[in-house]
């Protein structure tokens, strides 16, 4: 699996040198393009949250515990403890800003 942009490169430039049984310069300027096209088509799209657990801790009282509260968003709205579940996993967006 392709961990950055340099190992998405490589496994392209990899793929490329295998299928023509050799290397040249135009596979390393193909291989360069192809992950850049890749990334930029990746970073255009909006993705939708279709399930989310959250927990934020709450600020510590003198008086008790520190109470811990979750929200869950399902597409599905499944998540019992949240009527909003559904609405708020249709208007959630999730983007790819850099891959290193």
């Amino acid at each position: 699996m392709a961990q950055s942009k340099t190992d998405l490169e490589n496994k392209i430039r990899q793929t490329m040198v295998d299928s023509v049984g050799g290397e040249s310069p135009e596979i390393d300027a193909m291989s360069k393009e192809l992950t850049n096209h890749i990334v930029e088509f990746i970073q255009a799209q909006t993705f939708t949250v279709t399930s989310l657990n959250a927990t934020q801790i709450a600020v510590p009282s003198p008086t008790g515990p520190i109470p811990k509260i979750t929200v869950k968003v399902d597409e599905d709205n499944t998540a019992s403890d949240n009527p909003l579940s559904g609405v708020e996993s249709i208007t959630s967006k999730v983007q790819l800003k850099t891959l290193a």
